[in-house]
């Protein structure tokens, strides 16, 4: 039988329900029911309401949950005006079938599952102390229930009531960033302390995003970026390790295991691995040299 509650407690002279309201209570609710449990319950009926209680039209969405540990039960509430309900499913056409599937996930082992001790919003980072391990038969879990080591920080995708069983679905695919501590201004060399690393929610992140501290270094800021923004591939290039006009250490010899170094003169501007012409500022001679870091190269 339906168990059926309403607060406040209506008297018992109460109308018939509106069968507008009716249908509309039971249709939000099969639908929530086949969003948390997909096609095994997608089917679902339930008992018709007592005729002498009275179904409002809900200000808001009417909010569906299970009270109890069964699925065989939905609760339907209502904040405004305040009601509640409870539902259970009955036998319909499509009971054997949906009895069939749900035999099947009974004979499964239990699952272990993760419950969120306190309402957590989405954009919220999840740590091992805010949830607690239940073990539950497989007919009672949603859709895809995250088992298995928990991972040590967690970023929610959406709002969850106190209880909620995480799913893989509710948590975020995060990616690792580099956001700018400061401004920094167009053609700044960089380096990693221009940077903090953060773990962020990776859906509509930007192409290009760059991830590794190391990969700033030996590069220059093509645009100014302000002070909170993520680094992407497309704001930097190598930067000029050697200016036209520019005083280069040149070493030579390395090859045959005899260094020798020279002051010469940068003919071209040039970055890390590029090959460029130096001068030698005492006999005039214009050689090749292979750009190694910041006022250096190496002869070829």
């Amino acid at each position: 039988m339906l168990i059926a509650a309403l607060l406040p407690v209506l008297p018992a002279q109460a109308v018939r329900p509106d069968a507008g309201q009716h249908a509309a209570l039971m249709e939000g609710a099969r639908l929530w029911l086949a969003e948390q449990h997909g096609a095994v319950l997608a089917s679902s009926r339930f008992d018709a309401l007592d005729a002498r209680l009275r179904i409002p039209a809900c200000a808001t969405d009417w909010r569906y949950d299970h009270p109890f540990s069964s699925t065989g039960t939905v609760r339907a509430r209502c904040p405004e005006p305040q009601a509640q309900f409870y539902l259970t499913l009955s036998p319909s056409p499509a009971a054997g079938e949906t009895k069939a599937k749900q035999s099947g996930i009974a004979g499964a082992a239990p699952l272990e599952v993760y419950r969120l001790r306190a309402l957590a919003r989405a954009g919220d980072w999840i740590s091992p102390d805010r949830v607690e391990t239940q073990v539950i038969a497989p007919i009672d879990a949603p859709p895809r229930p995250l088992t298995g080591t928990l991972p040590q920080r967690m970023m929610l995708t959406r709002d969850l009531p106190a209880g909620s069983i995480l799913r893989h679905d509710d948590l975020a695919k995060t990616r690792k960033v580099l956001i700018s501590k400061t401004n920094i201004t167009r053609g700044t060399l960089l380096h990693a302390d221009l940077f903090s690393v953060a773990d962020v929610d990776g859906q509509g992140l930007p192409p290009q995003i760059i991830d590794d501290p190391q990969h700033v270094s030996d590069a220059e800021l093509i645009r100014d970026l302000p002070a909170g923004q993520v680094l992407r591939g497309s704001d930097i290039r190598p930067a000029l390790m050697v200016r036209k006009g520019q005083a280069v250490r040149l070493n030579l010899g390395q090859k045959t295991g005899f260094t020798l170094s020279a002051t010469v003169e940068a003919l071209q501007d040039g970055r890390r691995g590029e090959i460029i012409k130096l001068k030698n500022i005492e006999s005039g001679r214009v050689i090749n040299g292979l750009v190694t870091g910041q006022s250096t190269a190496q002869g070829l």
